[in-house]
């Protein structure tokens, strides 16, 4: 198991879809950071603008209540931590990243090879996915970091109540739960279809198309039977934006659970088919 951890983690390493999802993945989380600013920075302008007559006195400074109004609201980087370690474009790249790592296995006949030896199916198993969730916490943190450094260089760290650190860092655990989850979801997809391409397809559909599907389904519901339903909250983007905007506990354990649910099950079905299925 853990010369097949080894392996996995060699071959992934050498590869240049690793590398170049990982540059980009940097680029992004950089380039929503001046997004943001410049959305504030229009936003602080298009306000003073309309309400340039209205003014309040602060300390020794007299200013207009607009401009009070956005420097209240103005982002730092302590506010925007969590959000951008739990930023959506991770979970894309992610799912290149596994899609590829996964079917190249198969498209080369390389897991045929290791399916050979003594090690497991379940094993091997376990191994893709381990490493997976490894790549896919290396890229969580390795954007949320840079992102919060630019931020900080931009808008300063910002002053921070007395329970930030604990909650944020609780946060930052759940999405990072969450992208274990995805993860995993990738994982499967791959091992059912066993193509780069295929699974590739597979894992950008569940993404954009899952949120859409469910809230179909929310809708049929209330128009054929009259239910109220909300399925959404059991969605892991819902979860992971409402993770990383409320610290409140019980989003923090209905995000866990939700992760740990997606998990687990997908987990069980990548395997139970990966042992059944022949390797052609």
């Amino acid at each position: 198991m853990k010369n097949a951890i080894s392996s996995d983690l060699f071959k992934l390493r050498k590869s240049n879809y690793f590398y170049v999802c990982l540059i980009i993945s940097i680029i992004l989380s950089v380039a929503t950071v001046f997004l943001m600013d410049f959305a504030y920075k229009n936003l602080k302008q298009s306000s003073t603008s309309e309400q340039s007559g209205v003014t309040v006195e602060i300390g020794n400074e007299v200013t207009s209540e607009a401009d009070t109004d956005a420097l209240m609201n103005a982002p730092t980087g302590s506010s925007s931590m969590a959000t951008f370690f739990g930023s959506s474009s991770a979970a894309l790249l992610l799912a290149v990243v596994i899609s590829l790592f996964v079917g190249s296995e198969f498209n080369n006949g390389t897991i045929k090879n290791s399916a050979s030896t003594n090690l497991s199916r379940s094993k091997l198993y376990a191994s893709k996915t381990i490493v997976g969730v490894l790549t896919g916490l290396f890229y969580f943190l390795v954007s949320g970091i840079i992102a919060t450094c630019f931020a900080t260089f931009l808008w300063g760290f910002g002053d921070i109540s007395a329970g930030f650190w604990s909650d944020t860092l609780l946060s930052i655990g759940v999405e990072g739960l969450i992208i274990a989850a995805y993860v995993s979801v990738f994982t499967m997809f791959s091992m059912l279809i066993r193509q780069n391409g295929g699974s590739l397809a597979a894992n950008i559909c569940f993404l954009e198309f899952l949120t859409l599907i469910v809230q179909l389904m929310m809708f049929a519901a209330k128009q054929l039977f009259d239910w109220e339903i909300n399925l959404t909250q059991y969605l892991l983007d819902v979860n992971m934006t409402n993770v990383a905007t409320n610290f409140t506990s019980k989003i923090f354990i209905q995000g866990a659970l939700v992760a740990l649910g997606y998990f687990v099950v997908t987990y069980i079905i990548g395997v139970t088919s990966f042992k059944a299925r022949d390797i052609k």
